[in-house]
């Protein structure tokens, strides 16, 4: 055993294996680098950078970096370079590793009047609650080319039968069941038909969801309200089509329609319950005409999902996984995209299950006082978008810091970057921060510090040695 450990110890120090060691490492950082560009940074990560291989490669350079210098002792003044460049490398592979294992890297939303010290992270749960207790577990995550396999949380009698790395949304809504916790809300499933063009369009809009109460058509806006919304202006050359459900989550009274056109002209009307299914809409829009293909008062949001055409990128979707009883028919089980809440029955329990992302409470509070987008003249694309915001905690800010795209906060050891928004009528109000930790910061410039010097130093002695070496000839 003793010759064994001597033999990895000789092989450690060795300079052809120093040499093979950073050549894998440099092939490692470039298939990395190609794969990011290829497909997107989560798979690199997952393939390479996170991945325990390449974790043992860097544990292996510091190992290596480490007995290299312990075989150099006793040391002596001239081995201050060479010693101050290891120590460096040591120090940034350790900050590198700390920065992995307790950096935060996420997304905290927050609205105006509001606080918010809940952080969203990169990596997904499923929360399983019933009537006595809540328990999280973790969701494997898989690039878009590989397959999950199915398995089981047994202590729940749940089986997660499906994943997809993006997933598109095929659309469709329902009635609300009797005692279900889905959230409900008015839906209407219209079509869009005529015109020079002679398009035809079917497309839904819920009111349960700002992201589903909008459907942007070209220079065409459509909006579904609750009757407690105010309405909707239209913005200069742009036209608008309303619908506003009447009534209360008991009764339904129909429908109100306003169509404002791109010249400012107004056509309104009201449609009785009795009368709204298959009424054909005329708003005067150069033979446009709407149909209602259907209207449910108090509709749930029956989505299920498909893999994404976009797998790859920023425009790639969130993930989405099915979930069924275990006893239940293969195939059978409920979707969830992320973000979203489901009751699964299980024998005689019935189980709330819900698909988020990892969450991590920060130790203050951000108050969103106030939120401004900068639109391009004329257009609805935004060209800014800022925050106004206090830190709420024991040391609290004294007055509010504006967060602009270019202008992060820091605060805590934290660093607040203005991200984006969620899109709402009238106006947006709920901000989006990006939010980075990274406790390695400080050991990976001390690190970089400590290279440089000793490289420095390094090329210094060499010169100055081979000085007092001409000098003495």
């Amino acid at each position: 055993m003793r010759l064994f450990f001597v033999w990895i110890y000789r092989q450690l120090i060795s300079l052809r294996f120093a040499v093979l060691l950073i050549v894998a490492i440099a092939a490692s950082l470039a298939s990395g680098t190609l794969l990011e560009s290829y497909y997107d940074t989560r798979t690199a990560s997952h393939i390479v950078y996170r991945s325990p291989w390449f974790q043992l490669l860097l544990l292996t350079l510091g190992l290596c970096i480490l007995f290299v210098a312990l075989s150099r002792l006793p040391w002596k003044k001239r081995h201050l370079p060479f010693l101050l460049a290891h120590l460096g490398i040591l120090i940034l592979l350790f900050g590198s590793w700390l920065t992995q294992k307790k950096g935060l890297d996420g997304q905290l939303r927050v609205t105006e009047g509001e606080t918010a010290s809940s952080v969203d992270f990169e990596s997904e749960l499923l929360a399983v609650s019933d009537d006595q207790e809540v328990k999280v577990f973790n969701v494997p995550w898989a690039p878009p080319f590989s397959h999950l396999s199915p398995y089981e949380i047994r202590e729940y009698g749940l089986t997660v039968e499906d994943f997809l790395t993006h997933a598109d949304q095929i659309y469709h809504f329902g009635p609300a069941d009797p005692g279900s916790i889905a959230k409900t809300a008015p839906a209407i499933h219209l079509r869009l038909k005529g015109g020079p063009m002679q398009i035809q369009q079917d497309f839904w809009l819920w009111a349960g969801d700002p992201a589903w109460s909008i459907a942007p058509m070209g220079p065409a806006r459509f909006v579904l309200l609750t009757p407690d919304f105010p309405e909707v202006p239209p913005q200069p050359g742009e036209a608008v089509f309303t619908v506003r459900a009447l009534g209360t989550k008991v009764k339904s009274e129909g429908i109100d329609y306003r169509a404002v056109s791109r010249r400012g002209e107004v056509k309104t009307g009201r449609l009785p319950e009795n009368k709204v299914q298959g009424a054909v809409i005329d708003p005067g829009w150069m033979g446009l005409t709407l149909t209602v293909l259907e209207y449910i008062p108090q509709a749930v949001n029956l989505t299920t999902y498909k893999r994404s055409k976009t797998q790859y990128g920023e425009r790639a979707p969130p993930s989405a996984l099915r979930v069924r009883a275990t006893n239940a028919p293969a195939g059978s089980g409920t979707w969830l995209g992320l973000g979203e809440q489901s009751q699964i029955q299980v024998g005689s329990r019935f189980l709330r299950v819900q698909y988020t992302n990892r969450r991590v409470v920060l130790p203050f509070a951000i108050k969103l006082e106030h939120f401004q987008v900068g639109h391009d003249p004329g257009t609805q694309n935004p060209s800014s978008y800022s925050s106004l915001v206090n830190v709420m905690g024991e040391h609290s800010t004294d007055k509010p810091v504006l967060i602009e795209m270019n202008e992060p906060l820091k605060w805590g050891g934290y660093i607040f970057y203005q991200a984006s928004y969620v899109p709402e009528i009238p106006r947006p109000v709920t901000s989006i921060l990006s939010v980075n930790y990274d406790p390695g910061r400080a050991l990976k410039y001390i690190g970089s510090i400590l290279i440089v010097l000793g490289s420095i130093l390094l090329f210094a002695s060499k010169k100055l040695r081979g000085i007092k070496k001409e000098a003495s000839v």
